[in-house]
């Protein structure tokens, strides 16, 4: 019998297809991931660790997000693909990892962390081995996609209900379905 906590091979197939595009994507910018360029990249940085410097960043929390917010044009809007796509990228995030790790209790606070921490070590090893620049605002929008995805995953999942067995159960049931939480009562619930 298979376990119901247990995630099927598909969804960690398509998980682990997830963040291979990602680092694809985030650290090699879509070309072609060649490790060995990493690893050059930070004996660079260990000769000289002072180049770390020398690279643009931004730790100005919405800076960037306003800039892309004063150009954002519907007519076009793959003009601003460091707003949306920093966003969407990270939904398949959010939808995926409480799929995949069934046997956790999930909660949009986890989730926050989890996107923030991952958000976090790209945009570390952008600055580090200074093939990106660090953003305090990619953090923001992909923490941010990772919490939608989140929500997506919640509003398609929602409450697991058992069928009832007797008579008694029927009437808990029957409380349960008058007694139901609204919908961001529920995601902020451990499940």
């Amino acid at each position: 019998m298979k376990n119901s906590k247990s995630p099927g091979m598909l969804t960690l197939v398509s998980f682990t297809a997830y963040l291979y595009l990602l680092v694809k994507v985030i650290l090699f910018k879509g070309g072609h991931v060649d490790v060995h360029i990493l690893l050059q990249q930070f004996q660079r940085t260990l000769q000289d660790p002072w180049r770390i410097f020398l690279r643009s960043y931004n730790l100005v929390p919405f800076k960037e997000i306003q800039r892309d917010l004063h150009h954002l044009s519907l007519s076009n809007p793959f003009l601003n693909i460091n707003l949306t796509g920093n966003v969407l990228a990270f939904i398949p995030f959010g939808l995926l990892l409480p799929i995949v790790f069934r046997n956790r209790q999930w909660s949009a606070a986890k989730m926050l962390v989890c996107s923030l921490l991952l958000s976090l070590c790209f945009e570390s090893t952008q600055l580090v081995l200074t093939i990106g620049t660090f953003d305090v605002d990619d953090l923001l929008l992909n923490t941010l996609g990772g919490l939608v995805g989140y929500i997506l995953y919640k509003m398609f999942s929602g409450p697991v209900r058992r069928k009832p067995d007797n008579e008694a159960d029927r009437g808990e049931d029957q409380l349960r379905s008058q007694q139901r939480l609204s919908a961001p009562e529920y995601l902020f619930l451990d499940k």
